[in-house]
């Protein structure tokens, strides 16, 4: 059954190829890979694949903070003002906060485009309305919290953000995921052919950009988001982590494991219990979660944590190495509800 949905979305155009793994209390359960990894190529989907994880790198992101939070480098409460980063508007903003999605930080900006050519991370925060559309305490979604938590993070620890993500996975038992990661082409599962999405978004917002990746061939081996592959030049708190399924299975296990030796028990189980605004430290409990907690990223990449039953799901798809591509709710949903 889990073949056929997994199948169904391959022949109706959700993605070009996927794999979904199973795991629960222990052991794998089940893992399928079907379709195309590179449809262009001609490269079959297979289950050591590497996938541009999207927003999972968040997870990752907040997994770090909460390691240093569990060894008493960094607290909950501490304010972007307390390391000197972004303008004062957002000074009083809290970790707690960033992780939630609660800042009342825009949702998204295009740091790369034409107009802020040049000019740092910090410079652009103070150039923008940085709280545009968004209101504190009311949950807007924002890739800025997590690059803002990656610059926490370097201030708190000599080791940069990279290698600290390394460390994660190093401590979660993975071989496979990293940023920049220097392997063949055939390797990679592909995604979207050029910036197209981005290059619409950035069109409605009356901005320009020079230099968009062609349309013409699809992305391979390097990020798919604009800000995490234009300006960070790879590697930020919101994405640019690429890993296989294992990769993303061994960090859904770590919360069903308590945290090992990463994160602090007590505060494991804080943010497995906590919902507040139908969300917890880093992870979503709307919608395709509301029985446990998870993520998706824009790639077509999907993380869900069912604590309960101590179960893992990983379904990682190439969404955007399709001609038109299309919202999986319905795909992930069927996944969950196979499952469960």
């Amino acid at each position: 059954m889990l073949h056929k949905i997994i199948q169904r979305g391959i022949d109706e155009q959700y993605y070009a190829g996927g794999i979904c793994n199973i795991w629960e209390d222990g052991k794998d359960y089940e893992t399928i890979a079907l379709g195309w990894a590179n449809k262009d190529r001609e490269i079959p989907m297979d289950r050591s694949k590497l996938f541009d994880l999207a927003s999972l790198t968040k997870l990752y992101t907040a997994t770090l903070v909460l390691h240093h939070i569990s060894n008493k480098r960094l607290s909950l409460d501490d304010r972007l003002g307390d390391f000197k980063i972004g303008p004062p508007v957002i000074g009083n903003v809290k970790v707690r906060e960033l992780l939630l999605h609660t800042s009342g930080i825009t949702s998204w900006y295009p740091f790369y485009n034409d107009n802020q050519y040049g000019k740092s991370f910090e410079m652009i925060l103070n150039d923008i309305d940085v709280t545009k559309d968004a209101k504190r305490n009311e949950v807007t979604y924002s890739d800025l919290n997590f690059m803002l938590l990656r610059f926490i993070c370097e201030c708190i620890d000599a080791r940069t953000f990279e290698q600290q993500i390394q460390f994660i996975l190093n401590e979660i038992g993975d071989d496979d995921g990293g940023f920049l990661l220097n392997r063949p082409k055939s390797e990679f599962a592909a995604t979207e052919y050029g910036n197209q999405i981005e290059h619409e978004m950035c069109k409605e917002r009356g901005l320009t950009f020079s230099n968009w990746r062609s349309p013409e061939q699809p992305i391979v081996g390097h990020v798919n988001d604009g800000n995490a592959y234009y300006f960070f030049e790879g590697v930020s708190g919101h994405a640019g982590l690429f890993g296989s399924y294992k990769t993303v299975s061994k960090l859904g296990q770590l919360y069903i494991k308590g945290g090992g030796s990463l994160l602090d028990a007590e505060l494991v189980e804080f943010l497995l219990e906590l919902n507040e605004n139908e969300r917890t430290l880093g992870f979503s409990k709307s919608g395709l979660f509301m029985n446990g907690l998870g993520h998706t990223g824009f790639t077509g990449t999907m993380l869900y944590i069912e604590p309960k039953t101590k179960r893992v799901i990983t379904f990682l798809a190439n969404r955007l190495h399709v001609e038109n591509p299309k919202d999986m709710y319905e795909i992930r949903n069927e996944v969950i509800h196979y499952v469960r």
